[in-house]
């Protein structure tokens, strides 16, 4: 994540039981769009975070590519 090229991401909130808050601040840093897949609603609303698009799990391949498409079709800071 600190070197690749990304057109976006689509990632967990949470592995092995912590936050992955340190990605996703590289992520912005690096002007990467993301979005979260959670099954966690919770989670996925913490305050700095709330506003990133998101698919509840589960969920199916068509709203994968769909939240994919989205994030790489919106200008960089929106």
């Amino acid at each position: 994540a600190k070197t690749a090229t990304l057109d976006g991401a689509i990632l967990n909130v949470l592995i092995g039981g912590e936050r992955i808050d340190p990605l996703c601040k590289l992520l912005e840093a690096r002007g990467v769009p993301f979005a979260f897949a959670t099954g966690v609603t919770a989670e996925a609303d913490k305050e700095q975070w709330s506003s990133r698009p998101r698919i509840l799990k589960p969920f199916a391949a068509e709203d994968v590519t769909r939240l994919m498409q989205a994030l790489i079709e919106t200008p960089a800071g929106q």
